[in-house]
């Protein structure tokens, strides 16, 4: 009777188990292969052999890996997949082939099956910082946030010239509204990748979102010097601008864009954001609808246009539509129930410079809801002298899909030439404030969103406000919960004070 022996090493010699380990590949027997290659490293760690056994044992050949990623990169991703799990059973340790079929899984969308290959890559190197960049994005679109920001942050911690890991987990942060540490991240990537044109355009765009005109526009202007035909960066440099009250160079900006793509949707609505007159909006909305049949505000805003003119053809059809209940559609109900048809504008700097030539200029303008003082900056060249009420940290408490501390200035009160700003809640301010008399308004704009600080705002304004006085709203109409809002809060104090 043979004795059985645990150890292979115990009946033969290194050369004889090389042997042996080479055959059982050979054989296809793998699991047995590597463990006879292990034993032998266990006890000879620097045998270059049995190193070199062992990773043949992990990777495919080049014919076989080359079969795979060619059924990948012609889209037969299940094909891909059915032959990449006939070669783990050859090589069960072979990364390339759990990182290509995480990659095909998922491109089906399959993504707790693509997690489940991106996971067990770092099960057999821990190390690998592209398997937690890989699972990292496949968690983000399988809506795990939390989850992608903590792998895209290890992915950077193996590997911290890791700029992709960085625009990524950029990119999650702006999305998850924290728009400050997602502009730090942009600029690690951009650092690490001087010519990472998109990197500088989503740059641009956090800054934006933080009110920063000057700065994004500055950045979307490098972005230009990479990729000058990009037609996205136009775009962007045309919002900026557009925000900033410069219409005439926002409006050449998205000309731009779109001479570069002449289907550019998005820049034709924001082109008849920049309209003087009815007749351009119907152009520029013809053009987005041309470029975008299903553009829906488009649609919508044609057919009100067309019911400003007359013609309320469209709009009575789009009333018994799947959008009768849509807020632009419950806004145009609202405007074409008045007395009288207002006159239109098409973007709020147009709005104020009508408002200022009727406005009493001797007078001051208050403004509540300051931000980064853009519009403020605005009205104080006529009025040169104007109070600011805001707390400077954002929304005093979550306004819809808005949270708490959105539109934040982190404390940064604009140094404006003839500015007078007023910090904290108005529930706290407006009393210490109007204590005393103030000078009577020319206008007052309403910016602060939030029904509540807007109906606060307008109640402790009644001394300043006579028949001479402006008021300007900025959510008045339009947004998805307009009715709640502004709308509600002015409603509510001619209610109450008995005006019509």
């Amino acid at each position: 009777m043979k004795k059985k022996y645990k150890h292979i090493l115990d009946v033969m010699t290194v050369d004889r188990a090389l042997k042996v380990a080479r055959k059982k590949s050979e054989s296809k027997e793998v699991n047995q292969a590597i463990s006879i290659y292990n034993e032998i490293l266990k006890k000879f760690p620097g045998n270059a052999k049995a190193k070199l056994g062992l990773k043949s044992l992990e990777n495919p050949n080049r014919n076989e890996i080359n079969l795979l990623v060619n059924l990948y990169q012609k889209k037969n991703f299940q094909s891909a997949l059915l032959y990449g799990r006939e070669l783990l059973k050859i090589y069960p340790r072979a990364i390339i082939l759990y990182n290509i079929m995480g990659a095909a899984h998922a491109a089906l969308l399959q993504f707790q099956e693509a997690a489940s290959c991106f996971r067990k890559v770092i099960e057999i190197k821990p190390k690998h910082a592209e398997a937690y960049y890989n699972l990292a994005n496949v968690l983000r679109d399988n809506d795990d946030p939390t989850s992608a920001i903590k792998y895209f942050k290890k992915a950077i911690d193996i590997k911290s010239d890791y700029g992709e890991a960085y625009y990524n987990l950029a990119n999650i942060l702006r999305d998850e509204g924290n728009s400050s540490a997602a502009i730090e991240h942009f600029k690690k990537a951009i650092k690490i990748n001087p010519n990472y044109s998109q990197a500088y355009n989503n740059l641009g765009s956090a800054l934006l979102d933080k009110g920063y005109l000057n700065g994004s526009i500055d950045v979307f202007r490098n972005s230009l010097k990479i990729g000058p035909e990009i037609p996205e960066t136009h775009y962007n440099i045309g919002v900026a601008q557009l925000y900033k009250g410069d219409v005439k160079n926002a409006a050449i900006s998205f000309k731009r864009a779109v001479e570069i793509k002449s289907n550019y949707a998005n820049a034709y609505w924001n082109l008849y954001g920049t309209s003087t007159n009815i007749n351009e909006a119907q152009y520029w909305i013809e053009c987005c609808l041309q470029a975008d049949s299903s553009y829906e505000v488009a649609l919508l805003t044609s057919a009100a246009l067309k019911a400003y003119k007359g013609d309320k053809k469209d709009l009575e059809e789009l009333k018994s539509s799947k959008f009768k209940d849509h807020h632009y559609m419950r806004s145009f109900d609202w405007v074409f129930s008045l007395p009288k048809t207002p006159k239109l504008f098409f973007n709020k700097w147009s709005l104020f410079k009508y408002a200022m030539k009727q406005s009493i200029i001797d007078r001051p303008f208050y403004e509540f809801g300051v931000f980064r003082g853009d519009s403020f900056r605005f009205l104080i060249g006529t009025y040169k002298m104007g109070y600011g009420f805001d707390t400077f940290t954002g929304l005093p408490e979550d306004w819809h899909d808005r949270k708490k501390g959105s539109y934040s200035s982190e404390g940064d009160i604009p140094k404006i030439d003839g500015g007078h700003f007023v910090v904290g809640k108005f529930e706290s301010s407006l009393p210490k404030f109007f204590n005393q008399k103030r000078p009577l308004a020319s206008i007052i704009n309403f910016d602060a969103d939030l029904y509540s600080s807007t109906i606060c705002a307008l109640n402790y304004s009644k001394q300043i406000i006579d028949e001479n006085t402006i008021l300007i709203f900025d959510e008045f109409l339009i947004n998805k919960t307009w009715e709640q809002d502004e709308y509600k809060a002015l409603t509510e104090f001619c209610s109450n004070n008995g005006l019509a």
